[in-house]
């Protein structure tokens, strides 16, 4: 009696334990992927019909974002639905699939184990809809063109040579993704001529949008009878669209020139032959005019511009400027990048204002030791402005007086300085040299802008920087190319100097300690710039090298008193 009261309690916790089964806790974390057992149709199949496709795995797996995972090439137009039973996924093709022709199902990491989500490897299922299976392969490399990084998930698509089709009209006909490497495969291809190009497809609509997707392309045609590793493709962003004005408007006490895409450069000119001013939006995409004559009514501007490709436009418009209640914008002239080289007795500095600048009076600038002198410059300025005039680089000798008083002036000056006034402090009245405080001042009003706005009085403090506060950059050069550009690049790939066809050697001097990459621009076809090329023409970009030592290393660190050398050879 007491047996059969037992059993009768068992029977129904087996019943539950059958109904609910979990993955076990503890022992080893499953790292092992889903393998393919088997599918309908076979990899490899010829002459299939079928528009249903079965995988069978190991253990039991779920589908991750097979929408973006799942690559069919060649592209088919419709669409497909999907579903998952324990091991089993099934695929189901809503139209039939085109006769005499080998497809590819790259499932890429779409198809993961359901208790830690491994993804299944290189699973990859190809079969024909004729008699043969196409074999042949492309691979290759998509990287940044200024940087050679590798650039992952971008598209690369295939485009069959006699098509008008491209990047920009329509989806490829076979496509591929790159890896964390950058690299892609096409497989199972037709012998056959193909366009090839690669894209950043941010909007997933496998077309190429040229104003804000980057893209590469190769300028010869890939003849595929064998297989075949195509030269790299190299990104850029660069707006192929046709060039033209978009719209004028005035707001407030301005007016503004808005083309359909950047500019590199504009030209304005009033039909009175007045001079107008004016200053670039952000990424030069707007022009924006300023109110500094009368206009009765509106004035015939001509306008010229030109864009990234070296596109030109030509157009006209009229200029007004209504009446206002409006404020003028705010004014601000502020300076950067300040630099003081006793060694090479210079100092340089920026000024970036956010309007034109009219006026730029000089003569007041001056260092000063607290407040007790004021040190004059002994030369003019040698003052370089941009084409708007809302950015200015200066450059001058160091007086004589404030060199004299740090101990880097090698010249007797005493008897100069006396004649203007100065004397240099002596210990009694000033701070020793190490802790005395130097200042580069700006009186209020140094920068005057069109609107007559004064800049503020503005004081910065001098910090001397020594040859052993920096690092030097410097080798040979071996190449056959006449005309090149070195440039010096932060670990942003950012450009810190430049040298322009150096010849033989370059040298990089007073160089902040920090890492840094070494480009090479060359200029191929002698005209004395960089050129972008033009996807329009078939014309790639003109070359551009990372330089990368022995062992393929591109970034190099340089530090504080020391000299690096690093030949280049291209």
């Amino acid at each position: 009696m007491k047996v059969y009261k037992l059993t009768f309690l068992l029977i129904p916790l087996l019943f539950w334990a059958c109904a609910n089964r979990v993955p076990p806790t503890g022992g080893p974390k499953d790292t092992d992927p889903p393998k393919l057992l088997g599918s309908i149709p076979k990899n490899g199949s010829t002459n299939v019909r079928t528009r249903e496709i079965t995988l069978l795995f190991d253990e039991q797996v779920v589908l991750k974002n097979i929408k973006k995972e799942l690559l069919i090439t060649p592209r088919i137009e419709s669409d497909y639905t999907y579903k998952t039973k324990k091991n089993t996924i099934i695929l189901n093709l809503e139209e039939p699939l085109d006769s005499a022709t080998t497809y590819t199902f790259n499932f890429r990491e779409g198809v993961v184990d359901i208790t830690e989500g491994n993804p299944a490897q290189d699973l990859i299922l190809a079969f024909s809809t004729g008699n043969i299976l196409d074999t042949l392969q492309i691979k290759g490399q998509v990287t940044d063109l200024f940087t050679e990084k590798p650039q992952e998930d971008v598209i690369v698509g295939l485009y069959v040579a006699t098509d008008t089709l491209d990047l920009f009209n329509s989806p490829p006909y076979y496509l591929a993704q790159t890896n964390k490497q950058g690299e892609y495969t096409f497989r199972n291809l037709k012998a056959s001529s193909y366009k090839i190009f690669a894209f950043d497809d941010k909007n997933n609509n496998l077309t190429c949008q040229s104003d804000r997707e980057s893209y590469a392309f190769l300028d010869s045609l890939i003849v595929l009878d064998s297989n075949y590793v195509a030269r790299p493709l190299r990104l850029q962003t660069l707006n192929v669209d046709t060039l033209q004005l978009k719209r004028t408007r005035s707001s407030g006490h301005y007016f503004y020139v808005i083309p359909n895409k950047g500019l590199v450069s504009a030209t304005i000119k009033a039909a009175n032959d007045s001079t107008l001013w004016y200053s670039y939006g952000e990424g030069r995409k707007e022009i924006k005019l300023y109110n500094t004559f009368p206009i009765n009514d509106s004035l015939l501007v001509n306008l010229s511009m030109t864009d990234s490709i070296y596109q030109t436009s030509i157009d006209s418009f009229y200029l007004s400027f209504p009446e206002t209640q409006r404020s003028y914008d705010p004014y601000e002239a502020k300076v950067t990048n300040l630099i003081v080289s006793p060694e090479i007795k210079q100092v340089r500095f920026s000024v970036t204002a956010t309007k034109p600048i009219l006026k730029l009076l000089t003569d007041s600038i001056h260092i000063a030791l607290d407040t007790l002198l004021q040190i004059p410059f002994d030369s003019t300025w040698n003052i370089t402005p941009n084409e708007t005039s809302t950015h200015f680089d200066f450059k001058n000798t160091l007086p004589n007086v404030y060199l004299d008083s740090i101990g880097q002036n090698t010249l007797q000056t005493d008897k100069s300085s006396a004649k203007r006034g100065f004397t240099i402090p002596d210990k009694q009245n000033t701070k020793p040299k190490s802790t005395a405080v130097y200042s580069l001042v700006f009186p209020k009003a140094t920068f005057l802008s069109i609107e007559k706005d004064s800049s503020k009085h503005s004081v910065i403090q001098l910090k001397p920087r020594y040859s052993k506060d920096f690092g030097i950059l410097a080798g040979s050069i071996t190449t056959d190319k006449p005309h090149f550009t070195v440039q010096l690049l932060t670990k942003d790939y950012k450009v810190v100097d430049e040298k322009i066809d150096p010849g033989k050697s370059y040298k990089f001097t007073y160089v902040d300690p920090g890492d840094y990459f070494l480009r090479i621009l060359i200029d191929e076809n002698n005209n004395g710039r960089w050129d972008p090329g033009n996807i329009l023409r078939d014309e790639l970009p003109e070359p551009i090298f990372i330089y990368k030592d022995s062992e393929g290393t591109s970034k190099t660190t340089i530090r504080a008193n020391w000299e690096l050398t690093f030949d280049l050879s291209f």
